[in-house]
C-alpha cells in the first residue's frame, strides 16, 4: 500500500469522514478491469484529510479514451475530466476545475508515487493517501470521528487486503494540539481492526467492521492516560 500522507491524532487515535456536476455524494467507483491490473490505467481510490473527503480516479478503465476524478470534499461532490502527461517513466494525471486541482503521479505499473489536492477556498494543507484497486484486491475507503477525554478528532483510512493506512487530525482539544495530525497504520484480520499511531505508535485503537460501519475504542494518547471511542462508515 502506497503511503502518501495520512491523518491520526498526535495525542489520541481516531478515524475521519466525509464528483462535472455538483451533488453531495461521490458516484460509485467502477469495477477495475483485470487487463489494467499491472498498468498505469485502472481505478485508484483514496482519502483527503484536512478538512475531509474521499475520491476515486478512473484512468481509462470505463472509457479507454478518458481519465476522470470523482470526489467529495467538505460536502461538495464533483467529477472532473483530466489530462495525462509523462515524467520520465511515470504518468501524471492532472484534474482542474471549480477551484479544485489534483495532480496524481503513478508508475507504469500503477504504483502511486505522489498526489496533491488543493482548493482555492480552503486554508491549510490537504493531505492525500491512495492506492490502486485491482480485479483481485479492492481498496475501500472509511471515514469517521472520535471522542476522548481531551476532545474530538477526525480520521480517514484506506484498506487494501489486510493492510490499513490513514491519517488523523485533532479538531478540538482542551489539552492543546488542535489541528495536529499523525499517521495511522494497522491490520484487518477478518472483521477485527488493530491500528497504531502517535509518536512511536503509542496510541492503539481496536475495532470491528460490520457491513459498512466500523467502531471501537482507543487508548494511550497524550501522556498515555487518554482514551475514548471512535466510529465511522465506508464511503467508497
Amino acid at each position: 500500500m502506497k503511503k502518501l500522507t495520512f491523518l491520526l491524532l498526535a495525542s489520541m487515535l481516531v478515524m475521519t469522514s466525509f464528483g462535472c456536476g455538483s451533488s453531495t455524494t461521490t458516484p460509485a467507483s467502477p469495477a477495475p478491469k483485470a487487463a489494467n491490473d499491472t498498468s498505469y490505467k485502472g481505478v485508484y481510490k483514496g482519502v483527503l484529510s484536512g478538512s475531509t473527503g474521499h475520491f476515486y480516479i478512473d484512468a481509462y478503465n470505463t472509457d479507454a479514451t478518458k481519465v476522470t476524478l470523482s470526489f467529495t470534499f467538505d460536502g461538495v461532490s464533483l467529477t472532473l475530466d483530466g489530462t495525462q502527461t509523462t515524467d520520465g517513466g511515470n504518468y501524471l494525471y492532472t484534474f482542474s476545475g471549480s477551484g479544485y486541482e489534483m495532480i496524481f503521479e503513478v508508475t507504469s505499473t500503477g504504483e502511486v508515487v505522489s498526489a496533491t489536492f488543493t482548493y482555492t477556498g480552503h486554508t491549510g494543507t490537504i493531505t492525500v493517501d491512495a492506492d490502486k484497486a485491482t480485479s483481485a484486491t479492492d481498496v475501500s475507503v472509511w471515514e469517521g470521528t472520535e471522542t476522548g477525554s481531551c476532545g474530538t478528532g477526525v480520521w480517514n483510512i484506506i484498506v487494501k487486503g489486510s493492510a490499513i493506512a490513514g491519517m488523523h487530525v485533532q479538531t478540538t482539544s482542551s489539552c492543546g494540539g488542535e489541528g495536529q495530525s499523525d499517521a495511522v497504520t494497522g491490520t484487518l484480520t477478518g472483521t477485527s481492526i488493530v491500528c497504531h499511531g502517535g509518536t512511536g505508535g503509542k496510541v492503539t485503537a481496536t475495532g470491528t467492521m460490520s457491513g459498512s460501519s466500523v467502531s471501537g475504542t482507543w487508548s494511550g494518547g497524550g501522556d498515555a492516560g487518554d482514551s475514548g471511542t471512535w466510529s465511522g462508515t465506508k464511503t467508497l
